[in-house]
């Protein structure tokens, strides 16, 4: 079966039929030549269809409306993914007042979650905020390797404090965390140099 995308030289053949049929035959040349002139493209760029590709799962989807702008396809657009987009773009403009690192992505905010199992990482409760491991006043940046899911008691219990001054959470719980951080840490190109 023939696909319903017609060539513009296809269609122009289908209009001159049509212009035949229903124009007196002595205005058709004068019709014929300024169709062979009409811009279709240019015709066609209101009806045009816009794809996007979902900024998390890569998948291509349809936008329908302007501004044509959309993010994240429909399947991702629940409202716990918006909740943490929003989570993240948030701490990210947070980092950027105090001038340090922004560069956490949804997707490796999403990937601390699943590790997390959504769960606090300290405790094991449901998670409720993201904590900078190092606080964004103390130099740390919202990376991938400084954000942490928490329960609000023990985002408190840590407050603003650096991980070795905290004292209200157990030890093996922090270092538990600081392993899986350092793992996310990209590799020191310096370290590298001197095993050369």
């Amino acid at each position: 079966m023939r696909g319903s995308i017609l060539t513009y030289g296809e269609k122009l053949d289908e209009l001159r039929e049509i212009i035949v049929r229903t124009i007196a035959p002595e205005k058709i040349p004068l019709l014929l030549e300024e169709l062979a002139g009409t811009d279709w493209q240019a015709l066609a760029l209101p009806l045009q269809i816009y794809w996007q590709k979902c900024i998390f799962c890569q998948t291509s989807f349809r936008l329908t409306k302007p501004p044509w702008t959309k993010l994240y396809c429909s399947l991702c657009a629940t409202d716990a993914f918006k909740r943490e987009v929003s989570r993240v773009a948030t701490q990210c403009t947070r980092a950027r007042c105090f001038d340090h690192q922004a560069t956490l992505t949804i997707k490796e905010w999403l990937e601390t979650l699943d590790y997390f199992e959504r769960k606090c990482a300290y405790c094991g409760d449901p998670f409720s905020d993201m904590d900078h491991f190092i606080p964004i006043t103390q130099q740390g940046g919202t990376t991938k390797d400084n954000c942490i899911p928490t329960c609000h008691r023990c985002n408190a219990l840590k407050d603003n404090l650096h991980p070795n001054e905290v004292t209200r959470l157990p030890r093996k719980d922090i270092e538990r965390v600081a392993n899986y951080l350092s793992s996310k840490r990209a590799p020191d190109l310096s370290d590298l140099a001197e095993h050369l």
